[in-house]
């Protein structure tokens, strides 16, 4: 049986498509938000924001942007999470930005006081000069308060990781260095997260790691937070606030230490 989408809706979603890159929100882990759809009881969720912008001024700039979440429900009260994000800017031909991540987790789903979860991870920045991040690990998650409209949920854990790295984000790049920087550490990982429900229509949810290194600079930690804010308008569609920073004490080569993005959008719920 083919579903059929109303011309409205159809309307919409090609204004969606082509809207401007900088109104798309970096959304991660949507399951977390604390909405009924959270708990349909569907087996497959599905949501997803997309831009695509062009334009001819001093030369083509082309802007893509892509968010996109998977959700995998099964019978022992366990999900798989499938998510991807990519934004690239690119001006004749020459790349300003191209970073990403591709991200797998499997863990309970929200029903236990403490359970176990893994993941695995790609991620990639070209502004930074990170070539690659590969990481891989698991976390014990412990329930700590599981209401009707808050939740609020803590893990604990470690992972391994791989980094490639050159020197293209570096603002006093040595002359001539050609040479790959290459890491591999063992962190140990925690994490805080927070969803709730302020009305019928606004809910929040916040994600805090901190990652610390099991070697000489363990107390040199990576702090990430990424926070948003959906405002519902309708039964598929939400504009969205966001927020994330990333401080990273010890880069692997010298780049900032700290990073910052802010945006708003429209995200697709279906």
């Amino acid at each position: 049986m083919k579903t059929r989408i109303s011309k409205s809706i159809f309307f919409l979603l090609m204004i969606t498509i082509a809207f401007n890159s900088a109104m798309v929100q970096a959304q991660i882990m949507n399951i977390d938000r604390s909405l009924p759809l959270d708990s349909s009881g569907k087996n497959t969720r599905f949501v997803t924001s997309l831009a695509f912008s062009s334009d001819k001024n001093k030369g083509n700039l082309i802007e893509l942007n892509i968010n996109a979440e998977l959700d995998r429900y099964f019978k022992n009260n366990y999900v798989l999470l499938a998510l991807v994000k990519a934004d690239a800017t690119f001006i004749n031909k020459e790349s300003l930005q191209n970073d990403g991540f591709l991200h797998f987790r499997y863990r309970d789903n929200d029903t236990r006081k403490l359970s176990a979860e893994a993941f695995v991870q790609y991620q990639w920045n070209g502004a930074w000069g990170m070539e690659y991040r590969i990481l891989g690990g698991g976390n014990l998650r412990y329930k700590l308060v599981e209401k009707p409209h808050n939740d609020l949920y803590t893990g604990l854990g470690i992972f391994q990781e791989w980094e490639r790295w050159n020197w293209s984000g570096v603002k006093d790049q040595p002359i001539n260095i050609t040479e790959k920087v290459n890491r591999q550490s063992l962190r140990l990982n925690n994490y805080w997260k927070y969803s709730g429900k302020i009305n019928d229509h606004i809910d929040v949810s916040v994600v805090n790691f901190l990652q610390f290194p099991f070697n000489d600079q363990f107390l040199q930690p990576r702090w990430f937070i990424d926070a948003n804010m959906y405002v519902k308008t309708g039964k598929h569609f939400s504009f969205v606030f966001h927020w994330d920073h990333i401080l990273d004490t010890n880069p692997a080569v010298p780049i900032d230490h700290f990073f910052y993005s802010f945006s708003t959008g429209i995200q697709i719920n279906y």
